[in-house]
């Protein structure tokens, strides 16, 4: 069930949906375990997207000062972040050469390209999210969720994109052990 907000939906409950992790994921028998990191981080980042998810729903743009989900909404985006600065930098160290190798420069520029889409997304909840201080004008509700909806969503593509076509090819040119 979806909770309409504005010109996005959000599920009811923003938890780590555990039946994507399970019904996406490469069993292990068949992936090396450099890529069973890569989809561990996958589901750490989807969870604390969630979290993020979840922490912008709650935020009240009318008591900004008062409120401690605006903290909470901003120091858990700038956590992301930081999360997903170093998943790309592995995914550039063990992903990106393998592609490179097995499907050519335009799969890497795609993969880079959408790893510079997240960023570029999360740079706008950052911009949108409250201040530590309260003090956020252009501050809007409606806007910081729909931009968490968005983010969300393109995370879960990619990440699904990337563990059912590129892990699969990966997993063919790196040793099981």
């Amino acid at each position: 069930m979806s909770t309409q907000r504005g010109p996005h939906t959000l599920p009811e409950q923003c938890e780590c949906d555990s039946s994507w992790n399970e019904s996406q994921a490469i069993s292990k028998e068949k992936i090396a375990e450099p890529l069973l990191i890569l989809q561990r981080e996958h589901i750490s980042i989807l969870h604390e997207c969630a979290l993020m998810v979840a922490a912008v729903k709650n935020v009240n743009p009318i008591k900004k000062a008062e409120n401690t989900s605006s903290l909470g909404a901003a120091v858990q985006i700038r956590k992301l972040r930081a999360i997903l600065v170093e998943h790309a930098s592995r995914e550039e160290q063990i992903l990106i050469p393998i592609v490179s190798k097995v499907l050519g420069a335009e799969a890497t520029t795609s993969i880079k390209k959408e790893h510079e889409q997240i960023i570029e997304l999360l740079r706008a909840l950052e911009k949108n999210a409250p201040s530590e201080t309260g003090a956020h004008d252009t501050y809007t509700n409606p806007t910081l969720i729909g931009l968490a909806a968005e983010f969300q969503s393109l995370l879960r593509e990619h990440f699904s994109r990337e563990e059912n076509v590129l892990f699969w090819f990966a997993s063919l040119h790196i040793p099981k052990s």
